[in-house]
């Protein structure tokens, strides 16, 4: 052993610096020695590094003269997404992706059921000699009510057949066509390949309803944020989509009477801004306020208020509006349904304001016109102050009788207060409301008009009904 082993110690110390090459497999062992002017290659038969860097060197050759000459012109596979503005059953707006169309390069639009319905005509007048298969639309007939989850399936199934109708269109070498042209030559948005077109790919490889569903479950505007934060790039463009939606329940669920009010008051409404604004307490709005500052002198009542909201203390703010001065009441968020904002039934007159510019302006000095379904055991709001140069307050009563006076539109109505005790001085009230006017009313103050209350509005006010009778 010891003299097999010396021959290859020996020939690597005279001077043999490579012996991996002589014995390649790793094993010095005696073996025929190769000439030194013998090439080693340690290629794989049939494969050649050279011929393989000539092609690579072709390739990027061609690919260069293309590019060049043909800047609008893709190789890749046409690649067609529809997506459904809204999750209803018959949408009519659509949000469009196409990428490899010749001609188009990376083009995203919005288009209508009618853009699709025309383009479907067009194409039949211009390009009679192929049969187009019919839209994928569906009426509404016999289908007046769909569930949440059918409404979604539906619409994902319109956008999914409109898809492979549009890329049957495509594909059937209709690009080209003026129909096509037209349809695709409004509010469209192309862009050059590269990142920009790598962005707007990363959209078609997103199912948004999954993610809309998704972000029903996510009750914490967190939770919202971190989805987009630490999700992929294609989930990042769909969050951006959706957003506006979520950022608005959020809003809507925190601070209801806030969110009517900007909902009511704006034309339109960024949720995200406005919920960082209110959180920040950068916000005020007028809002009305049962039971101010849990006197017993303001049971069964909702007064008029300049409202804002304190994150560190987790409480709103009300400055009340009046003719004397009021110190602000904390209100704690637990306490979030004691605000509301103008009843539905007194907008249109009264005309409520988000913000209070002129004092005089303010909504709740209106005197509200009307006697409109005021009937007897019905539960009413009655416009009423104490001072002159305060709003009215609301203040809610039961209609015990009603005599209507025409042809003047007024009516003289008889309204008890059950939470007083009957012997009270407040207990019944007679007013004469309709005309707008203001009067001076048989227990102090003044009162202007009246409004009826719906089923909803009576079960809230029962919320504040005293578990006493209210003695002075």
């Amino acid at each position: 052993m010891g003299s097999q082993c010396s021959h290859p110690v020996q020939t690597w110390m005279k001077g043999d610096s490579r012996p991996w090459v002589t014995h390649p497999d790793g094993k010095w062992s005696p073996r025929p020695r190769l000439p030194s002017d013998s090439r080693v290659s340690y290629e794989v038969d049939g494969y050649c590094l050279d011929a393989e860097l000539v092609q690579k060197n072709r390739w990027k050759s061609q690919r260069s003269v293309f590019l060049t000459a043909q800047p609008l012109e893709f190789s890749a596979p046409v690649e067609v997404k529809v997506v459904g503005r809204n999750c209803q059953p018959f949408a009519s707006e659509f949000d469009i992706q196409m990428v490899g169309v010749a001609g188009f390069g990376d083009w995203r639009g919005m288009r209508s059921k009618e853009d699709f319905e025309q383009m479907h005509k067009d194409l039949q007048s211009e390009c009679s000699w192929t049969r187009l298969p019919p839209l994928p639309f569906r009426t509404n007939v016999n289908l007046p009510h769909f569930s949440p989850i059918l409404s979604r399936c539906q619409s994902e199934w319109t956008s999914s057949e409109l898809q492979v109708w549009l890329k049957t269109v495509i594909d059937s070498g209709l690009a080209t066509s003026q129909a096509f042209r037209a349809f695709s030559g409004h509010s469209s948005s192309c862009k050059a390949s590269g990142a920009q077109g790598e962005a707007l790919l990363s959209l078609l490889f997103l199912d948004t309803p999954i993610l809309n569903e998704i972000a029903e479950f996510l009750d914490c505007p967190k939770d919202f944020l971190h989805v987009s934060a630490l999700a992929s790039k294609s989930v990042q463009d769909a969050h951006e989509v959706i957003s506006g939606r979520h950022w608005e329940r959020f809003y809507s669920r925190r601070w209801p009477a806030v969110f009517d009010a900007q909902n009511y008051c704006s034309d339109s409404v960024d949720w995200k801004t406005a919920y960082q604004r209110m959180l920040s307490g950068q916000f005020e709005c007028i809002l009305e306020v049962y039971e101010r500052e849990r006197k017993m002198g303001f049971a069964m009542s909702c007064m008029t208020a300049r409202v804002s909201y304190n994150t560190r203390t987790k409480s709103y703010t009300a400055n009340y509006i009046s003719a004397s001065y009021v110190l602000p009441e904390q209100i704690p968020e637990i306490e979030t349904q004691r605000m509301r904002f103008c009843p539905i039934s007194a907008r249109a007159q009264l005309r409520p304001q988000l913000h209070l510019s002129d004092p005089k302006e303010l909504y709740s000095n209106h005197i509200l016109e009307g006697i409109d379904d005021i009937q007897v055991g019905a539960g009413v709001e009655l416009q009423w102050k104490m001072q002159m140069g305060s709003p009215f307050g609301w203040w809610f009563g039961v209609v015990e009788s009603i005599e209507h006076r025409s042809p003047s539109k007024t009516a003289k109505v008889t309204m008890v207060f059950n939470h007083f005790p009957t012997n009270s001085r407040w207990y019944r009230l007679t007013v004469t409301v309709g005309d707008g006017e203001l009067r001076d009313c048989a227990i102090g103050g003044y009162h202007g008009g009246m409004r009826a209350c719906s089923e909803a509005e009576r079960k809230d006010w029962m919320h504040y009904f005293p578990k006493e009778p209210v003695v002075f």
